[in-house]
């Protein structure tokens, strides 16, 4: 009896590798640019500082960066309405109103002991 040998066709991708996830249902999003030798050194040096890899390093930053631009907007988009109430209230009574408003929601006397 003859031993015949199996060939199988190689697929895409390494031998023994895990199969690819569909682009859709991935947890993590590959993000591929390029940047400057000082600035990755920079990047390397606070991951470093804060034990965080580089990736979650810039993944920590991006976030930052992009929390703080939407504060920025809140803050901008209530400026006209907190300017508004300082001028038809006015400053010092405005901010004696609020703290009253804060004293009674958090159940203190509004008078001295």
């Amino acid at each position: 009896m003859a031993r015949t040998k199996t060939i199988t066709k190689r697929t895409k991708g390494k031998r023994g590798a895990r199969p690819a996830i569909d682009k859709e249902k991935r947890r993590s999003k590959t993000f591929t640019f390029r940047i400057g030798g000082n600035i990755h050194k920079r990047v390397a040096e606070a991951a470093s500082k804060s034990g965080r890899s580089v990736t979650e390093e810039i993944e920590h930053r991006l976030e930052r960066s992009l929390l703080l631009t939407e504060v920025t907007e809140l803050l901008e988009a209530a400026r006209p309405v907190c300017w508004a109430t300082s001028v038809q209230v006015g400053p010092l009574r405005g901010m004696r109103r609020a703290a009253g408003g804060m004293r009674r929601a958090a159940g203190l006397s509004l008078s001295p002991a």
